[in-house]
């Protein structure tokens, strides 16, 4: 968005190296709890949803400012939860390396109902088998929550894709496939690693040309007219329903 002074969709990449470099030494320069605020729903209202939290430390701090049982946190692996002190409430859901079968709603289903969420996270950190698919994985991301959300009426629900900063450039067309399924761009700001634990995508770039930080876009939906596309909402619960 024209709003967001961090660098996304830019042009050459001289353009993309100094607009990273302006980025962070502004907007995004000194990362505070403050990002808490920011990523959560104001006044504790409304259930959170995060994907793809590896080793669940996202979700065991957000919990010191946000109330657990509000948390739903999906993990692709298994992990041995200890005690419920441990995990202080959370909704934890283990072996989900797909979100779209959770958004979908297939074998694997949301513990609470969609319409009590206000944000989903995803930690967009790829393995090394996945890297080669990244543009995939994201369309197929927005596609499937863009479905969701205009399939059950789910305006204020907002996404937040974690992402290192470079990779959200060299993408290219990561804001461009958002927008693509009427998700556009509020703003970013630097995840605040420090708080919120750390971010394990760190690509590295010869010469220590680029700066590469971990950074929440946080993305508002606006739904098509329905002058525009008919009736859409129906067609997409059908869809749903044949998935």
């Amino acid at each position: 968005g024209s709003s967001c002074s961090f660098s996304h969709d830019c042009g050459s990449l001289n353009s993309k190296t100094s607009s990273i470099t302006s980025g962070i030494c502004s907007q995004e320069d000194v990362p505070t709890a403050v990002c808490c605020a920011k990523l959560l729903p104001a006044g504790g209202d409304g259930h959170v949803l995060i994907m793809n939290d590896k080793n669940l430390q996202f979700s065991y701090k957000i919990c010191h400012y946000y109330d657990p049982t509000k948390i739903v946190t999906c993990t692709p692996g298994l992990h041995s939860v200890e005690s419920s002190s441990v995990t202080n409430g959370i909704m934890i859901l283990q072996n989900v390396a797909d979100p779209c079968r959770l958004i979908l709603g297939g074998e694997r289903k949301l513990p609470v109902a969609w319409a009590k969420l206000q944000r989903v996270f995803w930690f967009a950190d790829f393995d090394s088998d996945e890297s080669m698919n990244e543009r995939v994985l994201l369309q197929k991301f927005f596609e499937h929550i863009a479905i969701k959300t205009l399939s059950e009426t789910l305006p204020n629900l907002q996404v937040v894709l974690i992402m290192n900063n470079t990779k959200f450039v060299h993408l290219q067309q990561a804001e461009r496939l958002a927008r693509e399924c009427f998700y556009f761009l509020r703003e970013s700001f630097m995840f605040d690693e420090g708080t919120l634990g750390w971010f394990s995508d760190a690509p590295s770039y010869p010469n220590g040309m680029q700066v590469s930080a971990p950074v929440a876009y946080v993305f508002n939906m606006h739904p098509p007219a329905g002058i525009q596309f008919g009736d859409y909402q129906t067609e997409l619960r059908k869809a749903l329903r044949r998935a």
